[in-house]
């Protein structure tokens, strides 16, 4: 029996893992609300007119896109530090190395569409605001496949610490 299937912490620290994956499943599912809906803003106004209403409205619906973009790096943050935290002792220097340039990646895709927000302006939302919601979109699918991979392998060290307790 190996020292980490005898410290029931490790599955402790598993399950609280596991537990912020759901609530990062929740702020995705916000995100994905919130870029739902400023798509289909965006189909609207297309479909009729860019008047000051209308662009006001997409600038309404960008902004509570950058809200809920907030929400979700900063529990981001916290995830990291934690993911990074319990597969250290785990999995070793080199998957966690490997996690972490995926968080970076993550992150990075997180700025270039926070830097877009920040620049975008009644005049430019035409052009940007589209380059926004496909942005946002592959942000989600990294966080999604990303989560997955991460699921599975928890699940994985799961079984092998119950199997070996």
């Amino acid at each position: 029996m190996s020292s980490e299937a005898e410290n029931p912490n490790n599955l402790s620290l598993i399950n609280d893992v596991m537990h912020e994956h759901e609530a990062i499943d929740a702020s995705i599912k916000s995100l994905r609300n919130s870029n739902h809906d400023l798509a289909d803003a965006f189909e609207l106004v297309q479909k009729s007119d860019w008047t000051p209403d209308n662009i006001n409205l997409l600038l309404d619906k960008l902004s509570n896109l950058k809200d809920r973009l907030s929400d979700l790096e900063e529990g981001f943050k916290n995830h990291f530090k934690m993911d990074e935290a319990a597969f250290l002792p785990m999995m070793g220097d080199l998957m966690v190395r490997a996690i972490r340039i995926e968080h970076q990646n993550m992150l990075k895709e997180l700025d270039v569409i926070r830097q877009l927000q920040n620049g975008i302006t009644a005049q430019t939302v035409k052009e940007i605001g589209p380059v926004i919601i496909s942005k946002t979109d592959s942000l989600i699918q990294s966080i999604e496949t990303h989560v997955r991979r991460e699921a599975d392998m928890l699940q994985l060290i799961s079984r092998v610490f119950k199997t070996e307790s």
